[in-house]
């Protein structure tokens, strides 16, 4: 009796053990893996083997060895449905023998079976299966929306990328964000704008090949975007070397943020047209590139212009030509600004007034 004692002490040891040591083992074991559906396969299995030596353990008695079956068929099929579930019933069995092997087939064969004691478990065992159907298909269903959903967010994702290469980042912002009326609709704003054009750019550009011309424009197009948008500036229209930029619209801070982004911008697109030169004389263009950039402060129309087809987001008014005619009155390799972006922007960048001009469209002249 004593023996018999010590032999349960020593099963029930083993449990304790086994059970307390496996869930960190696999832990571990699972973060030390590469591969991660295999980490999972790995652990299952023998998930599905210490079942079956626990099975073993408690010699076939009907409750625990159910309870037992229970569990495994339960993590089974919420996993991997009921065909995982027919997948762990070798490993029950290596788990049983392995249990036999150690410790010896003892089996209790006095176990008494009632028609109600059958009749329960077959309850419990539906009961339970269904469960774990229902909750597997609930799980692939939202594991299914999850993936179209991430697969949904990776095409508007492609497609911004895709926009943003023909229109201004800001708007393509507000297209993804369901914030078209901002763009749509036309409203009388206070903007910062800004020409600039690469004097003589087409004469200078007459004798050379059309495809270096070509790649000579797309660089500078390129690094002057890439400052566009580093500045956060909407860029309105590109017109050969031309460009239009306006701040204030569709994203709205406060006028002098406006002004200052705006004439910061203005300065690196000079500084890096510097840069281009050098780069390009280097190829074998020894034509000296300078660009005239004008910048004017003032109310404007802005809003989605042109067809129901096809529209463009831009502003209009007085204000926005008197910005065209700075940039045309401009010096190459200058930035001329108005007087109502300087008395927004003096305080914190030097500047050096230039007088009044005469500007055409215009009966007096311009400070």
């Amino acid at each position: 009796y004593s023996l018999k004692v010590n032999f349960y002490i020593q099963k029930i040891t083993v449990v304790i053990v086994v059970w307390l040591v496996w869930p960190h083992l696999a832990y571990v074991l699972s973060k030390k893996s590469k591969n991660s559906k295999l980490a999972e396969q790995r652990n299952f299995r023998m998930d599905w083997m210490l079942n079956g030596f626990l099975i073993g353990l408690m010699e076939l008695n009907f409750w625990p060895s159910f309870a037992c079956i229970l569990n495994v068929l339960c993590g089974g099929i919420v996993v991997g449905g009921f065909h995982l579930f027919l997948k762990s019933i070798p490993f029950l069995a290596l788990g049983l023998l392995i249990e036999f092997l150690i410790f010896g087939a003892e089996l209790n064969l006095n176990q008494k079976f009632s028609i109600p004691m059958i009749s329960s478990a077959g309850v419990i065992f539906s009961i339970t299966t269904l469960i774990s159907l229902a909750t597997y298909n609930h799980i692939r269903k939202r594991i299914k929306a999850k993936n179209q959903i991430k697969l949904q967010n990776q095409q508007l994702n492609n497609l911004s990328l895709k926009l943003s290469e023909y229109l201004p980042q800001q708007l393509v912002e507000n297209i993804a964000d369901g914030k078209e009326e901002t763009i749509a609709n036309h409203k009388r704003e206070k903007l910062t704008m800004f020409f600039s054009d690469i004097k003589d750019f087409t004469r200078m550009t007459d004798a050379m090949e059309p495809e270096d011309m070509a790649l000579l424009l797309n660089n500078y197009l390129d690094e002057m975007d890439e400052i566009i948008n580093k500045h956060e500036g909407t860029l309105a229209q590109v017109t050969g070397d031309s460009l239009f930029v306006f701040f204030g619209a569709p994203k709205h801070t406060n006028d002098q943020d406006h002004a200052f982004r705006c004439l910061s911008m203005a300065i690196e697109m000079q500084n890096k047209m510097t840069d281009l030169q050098k780069k390009w004389f280097n190829k074998g263009i020894d034509e000296k590139f300078k660009i005239r950039c004008g910048i004017n402060t003032g109310v404007a129309t802005v809003g989605s212009f042109g067809s129901s087809g096809r529209k463009l987001y831009t502003a209009h008014g007085m204000q926005v030509n008197l910005s065209a005619r700075l940039e045309q009155a401009c010096e190459p390799g200058s930035i001329l600004i108005s007087h109502s972006t300087w008395a927004l922007i003096n305080e914190t960048i030097t500047c050096t007034e230039k007088g009044k001009i005469s500007a055409k469209g215009y009966h007096k002249p311009i400070r």
